[in-house]
């Protein structure tokens, strides 16, 4: 570990942005300590460590935080690099760049859009608004995962899981709650029209391998949220769903 420091993460399993920091970290298999935020009430190391937002994630590197997900993503791939170390983001600037470009543009346009169906939208026009953006912005994504998948590519990032690959890897399992709790589910579309729609334009590529090799190494990075919030009773909290 860099200078020996230790590595603290505040989250909540739930969260999307939390689950690409601890992606990242158990790619690069750094150890660290996950404390659970209880966002009802937040806890003084939260809000003393990420004063402007107040929301997960934050790591902490030797008692100094970072904040914003994918802030955190590029800090822990230039901290930890170096030989038979995997990184996130590849070595060529020009692939650097666009990385970068599209794990925004994940945020920005496919994150917001579900974030709209699930928290602000109170009718029906405005969900289907919301499906509707969606769709076009996973069409899209889907685009530039062909292009990868074109040149014999298992990854956005390459042969390796990369930056775009982590970011919207964070939103796989909410894409999957959302078109449960919409009526129809990604594998069988045509239940509900406006769910099917969405569903059948989730990526399969890039951060949702379908290759089972790039699958299994994927999955076995993926943390598990604690046994103590198996089954939950989620009550569903906005900041989950930012930063």
């Amino acid at each position: 570990m860099a200078g020996g420091d230790e590595l603290k993460v505040l989250g909540v399993w739930t969260s999307p942005y939390v689950i690409r920091v601890r992606v990242a970290l158990n790619l690069k298999s750094l150890p660290y300590e996950y404390v659970e935020e209880n966002l009802g009430s937040k806890s003084a190391l939260l809000l003393g460590s990420n004063p402007v937002h107040k929301t997960v994630p934050v790591l902490l590197h030797g008692g100094r935080p970072v904040n914003e997900s994918q802030v955190i993503l590029q800090y822990i791939d230039e901290v930890w690099s170096g030989a038979g170390v995997p990184s996130v983001l590849p070595a060529d600037p020009y692939e650097r760049a666009v990385a970068r470009f599209w794990a925004a543009y994940v945020d920005d346009k496919v994150g917001s859009a579900w974030q709209g169906m699930l928290f602000t939208c109170t009718t029906e026009e405005e969900r289907a608004a919301a499906v509707a953006r969606a769709v076009a912005a996973l069409q899209t994504l889907e685009g530039a995962l062909a292009e990868r998948g074109d040149k014999g590519e298992g990854f956005f990032g390459g042969d390796g899981i990369g930056l775009v690959d982590v970011v919207l890897g964070g939103y796989l399992g909410w894409f999957r709650a959302v078109d449960r709790m919409m009526g129809a589910q990604a594998d069988r579309p045509g239940e509900d029209a406006a769910a099917g729609e969405v569903g059948g334009a989730v990526p399969r590529g890039g951060g949702c391998p379908e290759r089972g090799a790039g699958r299994r190494r994927q999955d076995a990075r993926v943390p598990a949220h604690p046994a103590r919030l198996e089954r939950p009773q989620i009550q569903v909290n906005c900041d989950i769903v930012r930063s």
